[in-house]
């Protein structure tokens, strides 16, 4: 039997290796198809994922230093919490391929980026509940 492989999947490079395997009196005609992901789609995930780092290390910084009185409350800066939340499952779709849901990115960064961002909205608001107007 034939196989024909043509076209391109951006951000992956392919390559192809010709080979024989041994088996019984004629030798068989084989193969490899090796795949591996572009430098510039690693770089661009590597983006990604210092950005959903980032979220939530500058909002648990701004919502410790309010808590401890460091820095005033203000108001609009609980939206900038909320903006922060929702954008994190926008820029987790995209990472190259969109991972499916549950997917090892989920586990290892998005689902602490939540978190560490819930943590910081809570801070904020309990900075808020304490000042005294």
């Amino acid at each position: 039997a034939g196989v024909v492989a043509a076209g391109q999947i951006n951000g992956w490079d392919f390559r192809t290796e010709k080979g024989t395997i041994d088996s019984g009196p004629d030798p068989v005609p084989t193969v490899r198809f090796t795949m591996e992901r572009t430098r510039s789609a690693l770089a661009f995930d590597l983006g990604v994922l210092l950005v959903l780092l980032a979220l939530p290390a500058a909002a648990l910084f701004v919502a410790i230093e309010t808590v401890l009185g460091r820095r005033k409350f203000l108001p609009p800066l609980t939206t900038w919490f909320a903006a922060m939340l929702f954008a994190v499952v926008p820029l987790r779709n995209l990472l190259p391929g969109a991972p499916p849901a549950g997917a090892w990115i989920d586990l290892a960064v998005v689902l602490w980026v939540l978190v560490a961002l819930a943590l910081a909205m809570v801070l904020y608001v309990v900075a808020w509940f304490r000042q005294r107007d």
